[in-house]
């Protein structure tokens, strides 16, 4: 029918949609709040290599103090492994980390028009006690 077009878009955004129970426990532990989902996605989509927090923080606009606090918590969680810089640690996502799966996963989800608001609903929501 022409015209239903503009409906089927709204109530399918107006869905809730289901992320799935490991991604939303990994959000729940690992994505405290938005700069964590902006550093997650700076080491998966545009390091190069090994960086620095002052690398990341010129790069996405946070203080280099949050982006060094964001990496320490990651590297406790074996979501990103460190080694001695000449004056600063720097950082690389580790491929053999068994939540790798589960960080590429959230980061396709972020990326895909559907699931993008669901993601940044759950990294926005208030987070449990326990982390």
């Amino acid at each position: 029918m022409p015209g239903l077009s503009g409906e089927l878009n709204a109530f399918q955004a107006a869905r809730p949609v289901e992320l799935g129970q490991s991604i939303e426990k990994f959000i729940e532990a690992a994505l405290l709040d938005f700069t964590h989902l902006t550093v997650l996605m700076y080491l998966v989509r545009k390091a190069e290599g090994p960086c620095t927090p002052g690398e990341i923080a010129e790069d996405i606009g946070d203080p280099k103090k949050t982006i060094a606090e964001v990496l320490e918590r990651f590297e406790k969680l074996a979501i990103v492994r460190s080694s001695p810089g000449l004056l600063t640690r720097k950082y690389l996502l580790d491929r053999q980390a068994a939540s790798l799966d589960l960080v590429i996963r959230l980061i396709k989800l972020w990326e895909h028009p559907q699931t993008h608001g669901a993601i940044l609903h759950r990294v926005l929501a208030p987070k449990g006690l326990g982390t």
